[in-house]
């Protein structure tokens, strides 16, 4: 059997069928088509207007409209390639390649605007490389950069698991303020820079470094504990 030739029938073939072969059923089948083409254009052009909104956008929507926006919002796949008119024009940093400062601006954004205009943004005293243009875009890209931070996460529970979660874990806003300032000051002192130049390392190298002296630093507190303890005895 030759599965190129196998048509599966949906509800507009079973419909379109069920029409008798004569002339008031030609006649019928004719207009059910112009008007099953009309309403996949309408719905076509619905989900263009959706994916196309402006992420500031605060006009109202039809209840239809709002439930095609939930669904776009629940369907829209994790992406970091930023495409119009089947290019790609963007493509967003991996977590092995945002600075240190990126990922804590991110981190600290409130809206999911911010947190992708901040993950974008190279050097914080520039603007940023992209920021969302429409709601499709910035689903994608946010979804993709949560995946991003969901793995940093999971790297600092492993590498300091007293510590772990991130500066945005905090409730205390002084308190993460500090978190910040002392990650990026040992940060500075790991790699014997400037506090702006521990900015812009790496993040990667960065918490790996940290990684390496959070070990040293417990090693020698269990050689001094265990030091002290023979003197005890």
């Amino acid at each position: 059997m030759n599965m190129n030739k196998i048509r599966f029938k949906g509800l507009e073939d079973i419909v379109l069928m069920s029409c008798p072969n004569t002339v008031k059923g030609r006649m019928k089948r004719a207009l059910m088509r112009i008007y099953y083409a009309l309403c996949r254009y309408n719905n076509a052009k619905q989900l263009e207007f959706i994916c196309n909104l402006h992420p500031c956008y605060e006009g109202r929507l039809t209840s239809e409209q709002s439930k095609l926006l939930e669904k776009v919002s629940e369907y829209a796949q994790a992406d970091r390639f930023v495409t119009k008119n089947r290019r790609v024009v963007y493509a967003l940093p991996s977590i092995e390649q945002v600075t240190l400062w990126q990922l804590i601006e991110t981190r600290r954004a409130e809206t999911a605007t911010e947190k992708v205009t901040k993950w974008c943004t190279l050097d914080e005293y520039q603007p940023a490389e992209y920021s969302p243009d429409n709601i499709y875009h910035l689903l994608s890209t946010m979804k993709y950069i949560k995946e991003q931070i969901e793995a940093a996460d999971a790297l600092e529970k492993q590498l300091f698991p007293q510590g772990a979660g991130g500066p945005d874990t905090e409730a205390d806003e002084l308190k993460e303020a500090k978190n910040i300032l002392t990650l990026v000051q040992a940060t500075a002192e790991a790699f014997n820079c400037s506090f702006a130049e521990a900015k812009k390392v790496n993040y990667l190298d960065a918490i790996l470094a940290l990684a390496k002296r959070h070990e040293d630093i417990e090693k020698e507190k269990a050689e001094i504990k265990k030091h002290f303890n023979k003197n005890m005895l």
